[in-house]
């Protein structure tokens, strides 16, 4: 069945925007740094050299494409979120209170949205090469393939070392001593944040 909105044809255009979007980032923190001052040619020729750079290698391709989907979303969400809270009519003040307390300047806003992209960055960088990792070999010496000793060890380990990258994540991550790690970590910054605060 034909859909009136059929985006299959801007995915063979998916480089051109990722160029685009590399040289309006590398132009843009070249002109907020002033490196070059009043410049601009210079500033245009180093960011379409840093563009082509990136876009001939497609490993980091895959991973701008991963990651701007996720980024998008995670945009478009707390735009939305913010919209609605001020047309219910909360104050954009009392948002910002809400946010980092009485103090707030920003910090606070700055180190989760930070967080949120290096995690961003870590699962692209898993999903786009890690099977590729995996299938080159244990990295020790890269002459013993994991197809040949994965299954085989799967029950020893938790099921962490089959020939499936993202089993062997999942089987990491929801392993019960790393779990019981977590839960600990977890603990131990609550009681670290309630013991240093001002009651």
């Amino acid at each position: 069945m034909a859909s009136p909105i059929s985006t299959s044809l801007l995915e063979n255009f998916s480089v051109v925007f990722t160029f685009l979007l590399i040289f309006a980032l590398s132009y843009g923190a070249l002109e907020v740094s002033k490196v070059f001052k009043d410049k601009k040619n210079i500033q245009a020729t180093i960011a379409i050299a840093i563009t082509f750079i990136a876009i001939i290698n497609s490993s980091f391709v895959r991973i701008v494409n991963m990651i701007l989907p996720w980024a998008a979303l995670i945009l478009v969400f707390f735009f939305f979120l913010f919209f609605i809270l001020q047309f219910m009519g909360v104050g954009q003040a009392d948002i910002l209170k809400a946010m980092g307390g009485d103090n707030f300047n920003g910090r606070q806003v700055f180190w989760w949205v930070f967080a949120a992209l290096i995690f961003l960055l870590i699962w692209a960088l898993g999903s786009s090469m890690g099977q590729d990792y995996l299938e080159d070999g244990t990295g020790v010496n890269g002459s013993v393939k994991v197809s040949e000793v994965g299954n085989e060890l799967a029950d020893n380990y938790d099921d962490t070392a089959t020939d499936s990258w993202g089993n062997n994540i999942g089987g990491i991550i929801f392993n019960k001593h790393v779990l019981g790690l977590f839960f600990l970590i977890l603990i131990g910054v609550f009681a670290i944040a309630n013991l240093t605060r001002d009651w």
